[in-house]
């Protein structure tokens, strides 16, 4: 069940948790704990200057959002996305973003619109500076634009859940030649779609996109399944 205590959307961001917690998670997600790797709370409190309290409390959040598990005797480790849950995540991604998109489409205002063009906009900067870090931030931010439009905090739960355990592997593929290119263009079509009234063609433009980023993440790890295959 979810604990409001544990989300860290609730966290004081200027207070010493809330830093440990963005400290390790920035490190899980960014590559610096492979799969599987055992996590040490002495030495990263000593690394971050810090007690163990804030490190044990930013690795139950964590181990809440499914980025981390601990195993009796023995300590807790990174997980990792094995092929089958890859697939999984990514397929029902395909069905509910595209639906949200589309319920978005529906019922989104001048302001959100400008909102997202402006998005679009940081994007588009971002890609020419080739800056991915800060392409990837916006890029977050479009999708988690659109969940809020829908105004389903349900499905919106359920995405964001998603993003997280993907976002590692997100990265790594929109660093691929020509990736960040195709997300712009994709995102600019599902932009064109809901400006235009379509909530058809959003819908549509959103699976294509999601499908197009699960086939380049697969490329990337040099994978053979995928979503189609069932």
């Amino acid at each position: 069940m979810h604990s409001p205590e544990k989300d860290h959307g609730h966290y004081d961001k200027h207070s010493l948790r809330w830093k440990v917690y963005h400290s390790l998670r920035h490190d899980i997600l960014h590559g610096r704990y492979a799969d599987g790797e055992f996590i040490n709370e002495t030495a990263i409190a000593k690394e971050l200057g810090v007690s163990r309290t804030p490190v044990r409390e930013a690795i139950l959040q964590l181990e809440y959002e499914g980025l981390l598990h601990t195993v009796p005797n023995r300590g807790t480790f990174v997980n990792g996305i094995f092929e089958e849950e890859l697939r999984d995540i990514y397929e029902i991604r395909l069905k509910i973003e595209g639906l949200v998109t589309k319920r978005a489409t529906q019922k989104m205002t001048d302001e959100e619109l400008k909102e997202m063009q402006h998005i679009l906009e940081l994007m588009e900067f971002y890609f020419q500076k080739k800056d991915v870090e800060h392409f990837i931030i916006q890029d977050e931010q479009f999708h988690q634009l659109i969940y809020h439009i829908s105004r389903s905090r349900t499905l919106k739960h359920i995405l964001k859940d998603y993003h997280q355990y993907t976002e590692r592997y997100r990265e790594s593929s929109v660093m691929c030649t020509g990736r960040m290119q195709a997300t712009l263009s994709e995102h600019k079509k599902i932009f064109e779609a809901m400006k235009n009234h379509d909530p058809n063609a959003a819908q549509i433009a959103m699976e294509e996109h999601v499908l197009n980023a699960y086939k380049n993440i697969l490329k990337n790890a040099n994978q053979s399944f995928s979503i189609e295959d069932n």
